[in-house]
């Protein structure tokens, strides 16, 4: 049986500070290595953030990005499978948006790169999150003012940032215009906290239908499934999975979806759990193995 471990980045396999410690870095690369571990992450994120996170990490699996609109070879970069909205959705969402004077950040893909296409001052927030992209991948950014490229392009994500004031209104309405087709993720920022996200795509992505696809991508039938998760968008991908686990900071929404809680996000948590995982597991193989070998 293929033992399977997909985690989710920010607040879970992340530490307080958005980063992979050295301890999850050392040990996950060992055990990738000396274990030949199937493991992958199904985030929020993109590519680009991913590859920054894990560039002293030898990943072998895809990645599953954008919540699941996306599942990418991380060595190449190639979209192996595109879950974008629906053109008319995507016309009415942006319509939506901006009646309430709100410019999202778009995220599309033109069948080889994906784009994030901007206007700045629509928030505070927003710029804050468009000087950190800046700093990991400023080709992929592009001022909507000077180019409307994105109206040809198969937009994957819609993402608001800012008060919450100014945000209720809208995604309500989001919600009960077009809410069917689309997977909306609203809360507050776990690392800026006066700011709260929105996170838009289409009903399709999600981690736990990604998570699927990507199994039957990879040829995986006989498999056990452990995902690790902390937030709202993680209740798909626990559902599917044979063990979902819950770092200890976890919102209490998906702690009712848990099968297990274990520390936190500043505990290396996760890795320290798959380390003991794998521990376990081949000493019972080779439990069997000598008991096999006693019978004969």
């Amino acid at each position: 049986m293929n033992k399977i471990y997909i985690s989710d980045l920010d607040g879970t396999l992340l530490n307080e500070k958005a980063n992979l410690s050295f301890y999850s870095k050392k040990e996950l690369n060992r055990l990738i290595e000396e274990h030949n571990i199937n493991f992958t992450v199904a985030t929020a994120r993109n590519v680009y953030s991913i590859k920054e996170m894990f560039k002293d990490v030898n990943l072998k699996l895809p990645v599953i990005e954008f919540n699941g609109s996306f599942i990418t070879d991380i060595k190449t970069g190639e979209k192996l499978i595109v879950n974008n909205i629906d053109k008319n959705v995507s016309e009415q969402l942006l319509k939506l948006c901006t009646s309430y004077g709100q410019f999202p950040m778009i995220s599309s893909f033109n069948g080889s790169d994906t784009n994030l296409y901007y206007k700045s001052n629509v928030s505070e927030g927003m710029d804050l999150y468009l000087k950190d992209r800046r700093e990991v991948n400023p080709n992929s950014l592009t001022d909507a003012n000077l180019n409307n490229n994105y109206i040809n392009e198969k937009s994957v994500c819609f993402t608001l940032i800012n008060k919450k004031e100014y945000l209720d209104d809208l995604i309500n309405e989001i919600k009960n215009t077009c809410g069917n087709f689309l997977s909306i993720y609203y809360s507050k920022d776990i690392y800026y906290t006066d700011w709260y996200w929105a996170s838009i795509y289409s009903v399709d992505a999600k981690k736990g239908v990604a998570i699927k696809k990507l199994m039957d991508y990879l040829n995986i039938n006989d498999h056990y499934l452990t995902v690790f998760g902390d937030h709202h968008n993680d209740v798909d991908m626990f559902n599917v999975a044979d063990k979902s686990i819950a770092v200890g900071n976890a919102q209490q929404e998906l702690l009712g979806h848990a099968d297990m809680i274990i520390g936190t996000n500043k505990e290396d948590s996760v890795i320290k759990y798959i380390k003991k995982d794998i521990e376990k597991f081949n000493y019972n193989e080779i439990g069997e193995s000598d008991q096999l070998v006693e019978n004969m």
